[in-house]
């Protein structure tokens, strides 16, 4: 359980260090059961984490108390009680490939890991040699090449030999993308950063005039913030939709989920937001009219909710599976899950049952399968419906 800590940690790290986190990631954090990922997926037996196969045979066996899915072939693990465990990593045969000694410990990314023993941080390769020593206060992962790292109050870049690309110098720091990080100094007041962006040459290609800036896109187009309104620039740093937005998030699809008309609930920790699409020109495909309930864009369709039933649009603000369903979630892989009543199936593109709605929960397919409940019984469907493992529960 002490991995849901660090991953709280590490998601202050990274909300810093690596832009944003990834949306729509599906999987549970925290050696819960969850989805399929290259091929295995973590189960739970009496208390112990292992994982299974698509076969639903244990192929590790389950004597972890942390386990999490695999990524470029290793998996984080660990082992010890609440307040003491420690972390290292293992393949898919199950061979410790990464001593368990870490306090904390990140997924590998471009085949170095971020791991931390003795309150400083340090990179290791995939046989757990260090490439970067434990010296850092805080260390995100790699992205192009290069890795944001904290000592003291500056943050800086390394590259994957661990020597400094830019010297601890800036007082805020996330990855590179598109060539580009976004970096910040404080301001003239001593209190605020300022946002802009430099390139792999050394040089700011983007002055620091910004209150928040996050990674640019696959398409060249990064959010940025004024004040307390988002708007949206291209890579040379123009300001391609002037900064009118509450909330704003990043486009896929060619579209862009904005929020406007936000008001703080001072009961609940999160803001209230009437929800709209843009294109890539600022204009709305669907007018701010949604509570909440608006999802995001994914094989071309998203989920909104319009009175009180859920459809799917498209890029253009068109239904094209009209508002029927009492719950509905985003497609992956072909399929979306959906809500009639009390139950859960799935639906295809042209909003046609192909599993129908007879499962007390759900969560969406990885890998071609799904986790699904019916009453006290969990396990795996196909996209059939048909039960690959179902063993009474994970």
């Amino acid at each position: 359980m002490k991995k849901l800590l660090s991953l709280a940690f590490i998601t202050l790290v990274f909300t810093m260090c690596s832009c944003e986190l990834k949306e729509n990631k599906q999987f549970l954090w925290g050696g819960a059961n969850g989805d399929f990922h290259e091929g295995l997926a973590v189960v739970d037996y009496d208390g112990h984490l292992g994982y299974m196969n698509k076969e639903g045979e244990i192929v590790i066996k389950a004597e972890y108390n942390e386990a999490h899915p695999f990524f470029e072939g290793l998996a984080i693990v660990g082992i010890g009680d609440y307040n003491d465990m420690k972390f290292g990593y293992i393949d898919k045969n199950g061979n410790r490939v990464v001593d368990i000694q870490y306090d904390l410990v990140d997924e590998f990314s471009e085949g170095l890991a971020a791991v931390e023993i003795g309150g400083r941080w340090g990179y290791i390769d995939k046989q757990g040699n260090y490439v970067a020593n434990p010296q850092f206060d805080e260390a995100g992962p790699f992205q192009e090449g290069l890795a944001c790292v904290r000592i003291g109050e500056k943050w800086g870049f390394i590259d994957k030999t661990g020597h400094y690309f830019y010297n601890p110098q800036f007082d805020g720091a996330k990855s590179f993308s598109q060539g580009l990080a976004p970096v910040g100094y404080i301001d003239s007041s001593g209190i605020f950063l300022k946002w802009g962006y430099v390139d792999k040459q050394g040089n700011f290609v983007v002055s620091p005039l910004f209150d928040d800036a996050m990674c640019f896109s696959s398409d060249g187009i990064a959010r940025v913030r004024v004040r307390d309104k988002w708007g949206y620039i291209d890579i040379k740093g123009n300001i391609i939709i002037a900064p009118m937005f509450q909330y704003a998030e990043g486009f896929s699809n060619g579209v862009a989920r904005v929020g406007v008309g936000v008001e703080r609930d001072e009961t609940k920790p999160w803001f209230k937001a009437i929800w709209g699409y843009i294109d890539k020109q600022g204009r709305y495909i669907f007018n701010p009219q949604f509570e909440n309930s608006v999802g995001y864009f994914s094989e071309g369709l998203a989920a909104v909710e319009l009175g009180d039933r859920w459809g799917f649009i498209d890029n253009t603000g068109r239904f094209v599976i009209n508002p029927q369903f009492d719950k509905a979630e985003c497609f992956t892989e072909g399929l979306a899950y959906v809500k009639v009543g009390e139950k859960y199936g799935f639906i295809n593109k042209e909003g046609s049952f192909v599993i129908s709605p007879k499962f007390d929960y759900v969560l969406p397919f990885f890998e071609g399968l799904a986790r699904v409940q019916l009453g006290d019984k969990w396990g795996f469907i196909d996209k059939k419906g048909n039960w690959v493992w179902d063993k009474g529960k994970l």
